[in-house]
């Protein structure tokens, strides 16, 4: 079984968002059955309910987990496609730190557009080379 941590990385880093609930859902019967949990709720009956219940974006996140967990993507990779980008990306504080203004000037410049970037969870998040382009532009 992947971690829920995992799970999440995977969701943030192919889907942009994640819904941490549907891995609990997903995962909810495994302290009865162990690995056998997936017979029950590793499914795309699963993945169909998900989606009457909770929409789309849940039920993306359910086949998803469902494909980490079936070995039909593979964790490894994920594992380190997530490392990469969190070298990669900055955090509003750190670009901040960088310019020396305040954060609140960081999200200022994002929503005005005069700074790109992509909103991972619930943080903004700033590659370097956006940074770098803020500074020759």
């Amino acid at each position: 079984m992947r971690s829920q941590k995992l799970h999440s990385q995977a969701d943030m880093y192919l889907l942009g968002y994640t819904t941490p609930n549907i891995h609990v859902l997903m995962d909810a019967p495994v302290k009865a059955l162990g690995a056998q949990h997936r017979q029950v709720n590793h499914s795309i009956s699963m993945v169909t309910s998900i989606e009457a219940l909770y929409g789309k974006k849940s039920a993306r996140v359910a086949l998803l987990h469902l494909l980490l967990d079936l070995d039909i993507i593979d964790s490894k990779f994920i594992e380190k496609e997530v490392t990469r980008m969190v070298k990669e990306y900055l955090s509003t504080k750190e670009v901040s730190e960088r310019f020396s203004v305040r954060e609140s000037t960081v999200r200022s410049w994002i929503k005005e557009g005069r700074l790109k970037a992509i909103k991972m969870g619930k943080q903004w998040r700033v590659t370097i080379a956006d940074c770098d382009s803020l500074i020759t532009d």
